[in-house]
């Protein structure tokens, strides 16, 4: 071999047929996840469960009362469902805490299934798993509902990439990064509001960037960018943010287009989304900041029996330490998904370039996440690192976004082996977590875990 043969490659000349590259990592990464979700179990947590618990009720009952306790179930002689701590008592009897728009969504989407394979929803009877439907029925709906939005994201970031990553380093390092380099990938196998908030807060951005970057003004953009971002709030409330500097951003870009096309399209959504509100528990308001609600015999939430991390709510942590965790602690953004550094840099620099056409895209994005930072760190009475669970969830759907920065940074450091070596490091930790993260989402990271055990923290 020649001494020419034998020098490195330079990412900067480096040539890939990318789309082959694309199409072997989308498929190798979904079937992989799928595979592993398909043998995972379907109800992890309170959390997850407690929306089950309201699609299974609309499915076979008809209604949005939940019966997860042995009592609820024999009064009103029905099968007692998963039991559950993120539920609220209404006159009529207990309710699902969360958002109802989705599980009333997913029940409708099961409802055709039964139609189609005569099969009732009932519990998984491991002993004869033809007797049980749940995990057939479940698995269907995570793929749907979560999987087909995730790959959709993958394609659109793709593209994204194609214009805006300048080498093939950046362009396969951020590749990667969006497939299994963020929390989102490992929230996929169960099922949960972050993941499809993430990607439809992806979609939104997406037909931002094509209207006021690539000038493609068909008004079929707008209305697409107001369904997305209404079903993004519909799923994440923090993303009010998002819903404001959309608008800003075309109402900048085509004022006519952004009032009668953008925000109808959103209003249906959100409409949708308080009339199940109201349908579930005769409130347009959600049912967690109405804490009436908790307040019922036998509640968790306003019981002494809250322990570990849900103690925090009663007794929360100085603002510096929950800061400190928030960012490079237990539950850090750039401790357990380092490849968030570069990101942050990368936003910067797009910010600071008033030349670029994504600066605008940048200091939106900036908005959004100082915005929902803020909030979950210095507003919210929640101080409990979203519960049981991996990494700091509440901002988990930003991940999309904060991806938009990254090629920026990754190809700034692609001629160099210091930076290129630090890049692939923080991929490294970031899938990682992921990968810690898949096998069990509701429950301490390994970060977490480490503190615990050296007797840092207590929960």
């Amino acid at each position: 071999m020649s001494q020419a043969d034998s020098k490195p490659l330079n990412p900067l000349t480096l040539s890939l047929d990318r789309r082959a590259m694309f199409w072997g990592i989308l498929i190798t990464v979904l079937a992989l996840l799928a595979g592993y979700t398909w043998r995972a179990k379907s109800s992890w947590s309170p959390n997850d469960r407690s929306r089950w618990n309201t699609v299974w009720s609309l499915v076979e009952y008809g209604t949005y009362r939940i019966y997860d306790t042995d009592e609820e179930a024999k009064a009103a002689g029905k099968p007692r469902q998963f039991k559950t701590i993120d539920k609220v008592r209404t006159e009529d009897g207990l309710r699902s805490s969360k958002p109802p728009l989705m599980p009333t969504l997913i029940a409708g989407y099961v409802h055709a299934l039964r139609l189609v394979f005569g099969r009732e929803w009932s519990l998984s009877d491991k002993k004869d798993p033809t007797k049980g439907s749940f995990e057939i029925y479940s698995k269907a709906t995570l793929y749907f509902f979560q999987f087909l939005p995730f790959a959709i994201f993958l394609i659109l970031y793709r593209r994204y990439l194609d214009q805006y990553a300048t080498t093939d380093f950046g362009w396969v390092f951020c590749l990667l990064a969006a497939a299994l380099g963020t929390l989102l990938t490992g929230y996929l196998v169960t099922l949960n509001n972050h993941v499809i908030a993430g990607c439809f807060g992806f979609m939104t951005y997406s037909m931002v960037l094509s209207i006021w970057c690539d000038r493609a003004e068909e008004p079929w953009r707008y209305a697409l960018a107001g369904l997305c971002a209404g079903w993004t709030f519909a799923n994440e409330l923090p993303a009010g943010l998002l819903i404001i500097a959309v608008f800003a951003l075309l109402l900048v870009r085509d004022p006519k287009k952004a009032i009668f096309g953008y925000l109808p399209p959103l209003g249906l959504v959100i409409g949708a989304m308080f009339w199940t509100n109201y349908l579930a528990v005769d409130s347009l308001l959600p049912a967690y900041i109405q804490k009436n609600l908790y307040d019922y015999s036998g509640s968790y939430w306003t019981s002494s029996a809250k322990s570990g991390i849900d103690a925090l709510n009663d007794h929360p942590e100085h603002l510096v330490v929950y800061f400190l965790n928030m960012t490079i602690g237990h539950h850090g953004i750039f401790s357990l998904t380092p490849i968030w550094i570069f990101s942050a840099w990368g936003m910067i620099l797009l910010a600071r370039d008033r030349s670029s056409k994504l600066a605008p895209i940048a200091w939106s994005i900036l908005f959004i996440s100082a915005g929902v930072f803020a909030f979950f760190w210095l507003v919210t009475d929640q101080r409990n690192y979203g519960g049981f669970c991996h990494g700091l969830r509440w901002l988990a759907w930003l991940s999309p976004l904060w991806l938009l920065s990254l090629p920026t940074a990754i190809d700034r450091i692609a001629d160099s082996k210091i930076g290129c070596r630090l890049a692939w490091a923080s991929l490294a930790v970031s899938i990682f977590s992921v990968g810690d993260t898949l096998a069990s989402p509701w429950s301490r990271s390994w970060l977490q875990r480490i503190f615990l055990w050296s007797g840092i923290i207590d929960y």
